[in-house]
């Protein structure tokens, strides 16, 4: 049968650009159904007693037409909203494109917290599940104009809740309006042990957090959001999908709707990274390691100021320095005397780890090189002849020819003086 066209047409700028859909099939749930649907789904409405409609679009995505009431609740009361979803056990890494998020009058300012969205529930009871998720909110002239949010109940007797994030509002854990780019919006949520990490990727590149724009300047385009703590309050197994609210007053009011379209769904692809520097990538002979994104990696590295407190400037190979002069701590620059200390790595795990720039208060720790032995080889004693203080840094050289950790992913070490005491 020749797909029917439906025609949306809307006198707002910011609807302007939607085009004609064209529709394969038509599914209708009611507050009781559990209907599959796309990429292995299950359409469930909870709490929700308005029909929820799904469209399977000619170009493979899928529209959801709800209503609802809120996924943001106090303790004891009820979410309301349609929810497609999987079980997934143990841990993941799931993401979905949001093409769009429209009511049903794209007049309208309200409902303004009307969402798409990725959730992860513990239970498909209204009341008494934990759940994470990360949402997408309509354009304007809705109020939140296109926000993307992560909020959860980490535990089902507590409220929903604002989590600790690297974003903008609300603790972190929101943007400002203009960062869900439609089609080109993102959501991304990821489990490892007991964290949940939540994701987006959009072609907003304000400059936040500051000196790294929202995407690309993040690890593969991803822009980390929120890490919490999941605990045992999220079983091994839980449910994963697409969260569908109005957000909605009055959860029996047919009137006000939302939709949402969805393309995508799915594992998220983990590509290899691609080296760079001045944005250009690097030649094979130049690139890091492997890149360790399914590792915990550990180091124990010393480092000491010489007992006479003579040192040698940067940038030099030890076998090719003058006489030591006295170390005078910060009356030069990084490749100066004034800056030198004596590094070593004592121990690690595999996968590398090297300074290739380093100076008394300031360390490039870097991860997996290309060749951890000869990245390796610029630190130590004066009595190592290959000793060499990178002052400023060169992808040709062994102990740069590594990762910088991602502030996105995360990278935490500390440091223990003398006395034990942690710094």
């Amino acid at each position: 049968m020749k797909p029917k066209l439906i025609h949306q047409t809307f006198t707002r700028k910011a609807f302007s650009r939607l085009a004609p859909i064209a529709v394969s099939s038509l599914i209708f749930a009611t507050a009781q159904a559990q209907t599959a649907i796309q990429w292995g789904l299950t359409l469930t409405n909870i709490n929700n007693p308005i029909p929820t409609t799904v469209v399977t679009n000619g170009d493979g995505s899928i529209s959801i037409t709800a209503g609802g009431g809120d996924t943001y609740a106090d303790p004891g009361q009820p979410y309301s909203f349609a929810y497609a979803y999987q079980q997934v056990t143990g841990d993941f890494d799931i993401r979905v494109q949001v093409k769009n998020v429209v009511l049903s009058d794209p007049l309208a300012t309200q409902p303004e917290s009307a969402k798409g969205a990725l959730m992860v529930r513990t239970t498909l009871d209204p009341v008494l599940s934990a759940d994470f998720q990360i949402n997408a909110s309509p354009l304007a002239p809705a109020g939140r104009d296109g926000e993307i949010e992560t909020i959860g109940r980490m535990r089902p007797d507590l409220t929903t809740d604002d989590l600790p994030g690297r974003m903008q509002k609300y603790g972190g854990d929101s943007t400002i309006a203009g960062y869900a780019t439609y089609p080109d919006c993102w959501l991304r949520i990821q489990r490892s042990g007991e964290k949940l990490m939540s994701y987006f990727a959009t072609t907003n590149t304000t400059d936040f957090p500051v000196g790294a724009a929202s995407n690309p300047g993040s690890t593969n385009g991803w822009q980390l959001m929120c890490v919490v703590h999941a605990g045992t309050n999220f079983p091994k197994t839980v449910y994963v999908g697409l969260s569908t609210v109005a957000h909605n007053g009055d959860i029996n009011d047919p009137v006000p709707k939302v939709t949402s379209t969805y393309d995508n769904y799915g594992p998220t692809p983990t590509p290899a990274s691609t080296p760079s520097a001045g944005g250009i990538a690097v030649a094979a002979s130049n690139a890091p390691g492997a890149f360790p994104n399914k590792k915990v990696l550990a180091a124990n590295f010393d480092a000491a100021l010489p007992a006479d407190g003579l040192g040698y400037p940067g940038d030099i190979v030890q076998s090719a320095q003058g006489a030591p002069s006295q170390i005078i701590w910060n009356s030069g620059g990084f490749g100066s005397v004034s800056r030198d200390v004596i590094a070593s790595i004592s121990g690690q795990t595999p996968g590398g780890f090297s300074f290739g720039r380093y100076q008394a208060g300031a360390f490039d720790f870097l991860i997996s090189p290309l060749d951890p032995v000869a990245a390796q080889q610029n630190l130590g004693p004066y009595s190592n002849p290959l000793r060499k203080r990178i002052a400023t840094g060169d992808i040709t050289t062994p102990p740069t020819q590594a990762y910088a950790p991602s502030p996105n992913y995360g990278f935490v070490f500390s440091t223990v003086h003398t006395d034990q005491s942690l710094a």
